[in-house]
């Protein structure tokens, strides 16, 4: 049976007992690596271990655990339910991406509800890595981006550009869409490093099938066919310029 590497975030320690009560009687796959109770502490095991999944408490010791899931550049193969007394949080939790918001007190049946939806996560995610993987070599044609039911599959060319949002990445379509992905900017760098994209900014990697114009003034910029113009970093610029064969 595979399993899968957790890390309990809770301050309140019955709350945390109960939990790995319900985990040891009905949720064998999930392995508790560690366990933790302030904000500092959950950032340096969340560094150390890059869990499967993590249990959060929205309060930890007078902070807000949504400085966990700002602070944190390692969470983007990391399952986030949210174990918490006040339901009134759930949509900021679910605008940080998280997998599910289970309220307190616990319920066996939503807790495993929450956990069966984060291995399916994980599954598709997989899927699509071990997918994008296999074809980046030589260039892809298509990408495939993990959402919570699906993988979807998008054409590379309909790409205009990708951003970074922190440890997510957003991708910018030419039917004006956008898609959010739990993967960092540098991963998809990575993997459409064998397609005609450039990394004009460190949050921006643009799709050069669809650029325009170069404007060197104000620092520079790139006109792409949205009409869209998208700021070049200094030190990229002759590394662009590179790229194009200017040089």
């Amino acid at each position: 049976m595979e399993t899968f590497n957790s890390v309990i975030i809770e301050d309140n320690k019955t709350h945390s007992e109960i939990l790995k009560f319900y985990l040891s009687k009905s949720c064998s796959e999930i392995n508790i690596i560690g366990e933790v109770r302030t904000v500092p502490d959950a950032l340096k095991i969340l560094e150390e271990t890059r869990p499967h999944i993590i249990f959060l408490d929205l309060e930890l010791q007078g902070q807000s655990s949504f400085e966990i899931l700002e602070q944190s550049t390692n969470l983007e193969n990391t399952e986030i339910i949210i174990i918490s007394s006040h339901p009134e949080y759930a949509l900021k939790a679910f605008k940080h991406l998280a997998t599910d918001y289970v309220i307190k007190p616990i319920s066996l049946e939503r807790l495993i509800l929450a956990i069966k939806k984060a291995k399916n996560n994980i599954e598709l995610k997989t899927l699509a890595s071990s997918k994008n993987k296999d074809e980046s070599k030589n260039g892809i044609m298509q990408l495939a981006i993990a959402s919570t039911e699906t993988v979807e599959i998008i054409t590379v060319d309909k790409i205009l550009y990708l951003e970074s949002d922190g440890r997510y990445t957003i991708f910018h379509l030419a039917d004006n869409t956008t898609r959010i992905a739990s993967r960092n900017l540098g991963e998809y760098a990575d993997l459409l490093s064998h397609n005609n994209f450039f990394r004009i900014h460190h949050s921006i990697l643009v799709n050069m099938n669809h650029a325009i114009n170069i404007y060197k003034k104000d620092g520079g910029y790139i006109e792409i066919s949205s009409k869209k113009f998208l700021p070049i970093s200094k030190r990229k610029m002759p590394s662009l310029y590179n790229f194009l064969r200017l040089k």
